[in-house]
């Protein structure tokens, strides 16, 4: 009986305190409310997240588990650009902008769950 107790006890912690994997976040660092969506997969992330925020994916839904591309939309910049590569679980994207001799610019960098860059720079 007691060691019973004790499975429920310590399953019932590990429900309590793990969440599920593979979540992705999108960070926006531009000055405006950007648009985003994820591409290429069921039920995928669609948000609009103001300037300086964040929008979640939460990993219990069929599209945020990651591996997916992230396309987003700056406006007056351009219509709708594409991160060139693919979000991975638990990944996260930093979208901003910079000014260049030509104009503004949208960036789109990409970062696995440990914080490594995998693709910096323009989509």
């Amino acid at each position: 009986m007691k060691i019973s107790c004790l499975f429920v006890a310590i399953v019932s912690f590990m429900f309590l305190v793990s969440s599920p994997a593979g979540a992705f976040t999108v960070y926006n660092d531009t000055g405006s409310t950007i648009a985003v969506q994820g591409n290429d997969c069921p039920d995928c992330y669609k948000a609009k997240i103001k300037a300086g925020e964040q929008g979640a994916c939460p990993a219990d839904r069929a599209g945020c588990r990651g591996n997916t591309f992230i396309s987003f939309q700056v406006p007056g910049i351009n219509c709708n650009l594409r991160c060139n590569k693919k979000t991975p679980a638990d990944g996260w994207v930093t979208i901003s902008t910079r000014q260049t001799d030509k104009g503004a610019r949208a960036r789109c960098d990409v970062y696995d769950g440990k914080g490594k860059e995998l693709t910096a720079g323009n989509p």
